[in-house]
């Protein structure tokens, strides 16, 4: 976007059909993941490290549904070398502890 800021000019003034409030949700949704895969595919052509996060499978990047992702997963598979995190969420445990927190919270006579 940078090399070619005139190119985004249209997108980035809110003039554009994705803008409009007549567009579909789903539509505006995939036009602006799309849109953040960009920008985020563009930094490695700027040599900048990258480091990519998703919930995707390795498979599921090998094998994607359409001509728009095959590009974006296969510039990604390119520049990054897959690493497969496992083990417990840990998310859900801080979700559990923040819960309790709240309950005694709500619970206790001040």
């Amino acid at each position: 976007m940078q090399q070619e800021p005139e190119r985004f000019a249209f997108y980035l003034s809110g003039c554009s059909d994705t803008n409009a409030i007549k567009s579909e949700v789903p539509r505006r949704i995939r036009l602006h993941r799309i849109a953040q895969t960009y920008v985020a595919t563009d930094e490695y052509r700027s040599c900048k490290p990258l480091i990519v996060t998703t919930n995707l499978t390795l498979e599921q990047m090998k094998n994607p549904p359409d001509l728009e992702h095959s590009r974006i997963y296969g510039r990604v598979l390119e520049h990054c070398a897959p690493i497969l995190f496992s083990g417990k969420d840990m998310r859900k445990a801080n979700a559990a502890a923040t819960k309790n927190t709240a309950r005694e919270l709500l619970t206790s006579k001040f």
